[in-house]
């Protein structure tokens, strides 16, 4: 379920359900955010999600 034809903006959140874990991403060029599964997503989201985890002061 990878998303070639679109980039990651940045992540808003994330999300635990049926133990799985879902990182709210916004795409460039998109108004709506959408949940992606983490084990499915892309090292650029990774990076993100990495970013909004730790947020540089």
């Amino acid at each position: 379920e990878s998303h070639p034809d679109r980039e990651p903006d940045r992540v808003l959140g994330l999300v635990s359900k049926d133990e799985k874990i879902f990182v709210l991403v916004k795409w460039r060029h998109t108004d709506a955010p959408e949940f992606v599964e983490k084990q499915k997503c892309s090292p650029e989201i990774l990076l993100l999600l990495n970013e909004f985890l730790n947020p540089i002061p």
